[in-house]
């Protein structure tokens, strides 16, 4: 991977309505111009 692209994976958990969710995510990102920006990601 170049050092103007990289990946982050998180999981986020929370309660709506008394029932638990979870969601788990590897995301993609891109540095243009010394800024970073969201690209997509895949739901896992």
């Amino acid at each position: 991977m170049s050092p103007d692209a990289a990946t982050v994976e998180f999981v986020a958990r929370s309660k709506l309505g008394g029932r638990a969710q979870r969601l788990h995510e590897v995301s993609r990102f891109v540095r243009e111009g010394g800024r970073w920006y969201y690209v997509d990601g895949e739901l896992r």
